[in-house]
């Protein structure tokens, strides 16, 4: 006998946002703060956190959206977050 889900009684099936589809709204807002040409020209100036990657010419821009591409889904969050922090601070 397969497994099945049970939702919760009273609240519509139409009404749960998936799983899957908040993932996807917090990377849209990730790409969209790096999007910004304000904060990216702000992180295209200050090196990557890794010497190794800094040394070859990359950057914090390069550092935050190789994460947001390449993390799990939490770890997106965590930096969708700091990407809201370093949008809301005033640009040097």
């Amino acid at each position: 006998m397969p497994f099945v889900r049970h939702r919760q009684e009273g609240t519509p099936a139409h009404e749960e946002p998936a799983e899957a589809d908040l993932a996807a709204a917090t990377f849209r807002e990730g790409r969209d703060i790096l999007a910004r040409p304000e904060i990216r020209a702000s992180l295209s100036t200050q090196p990557h956190s890794n010497s190794y990657f800094a040394a070859k010419g990359k950057t914090m821009a390069d550092y935050y959206e190789f994460l947001l591409h390449n993390s799990p889904r939490g770890s997106v969050a965590n930096l969708v977050g700091k990407l809201r922090e370093i949008a809301t601070e005033p640009m040097q």
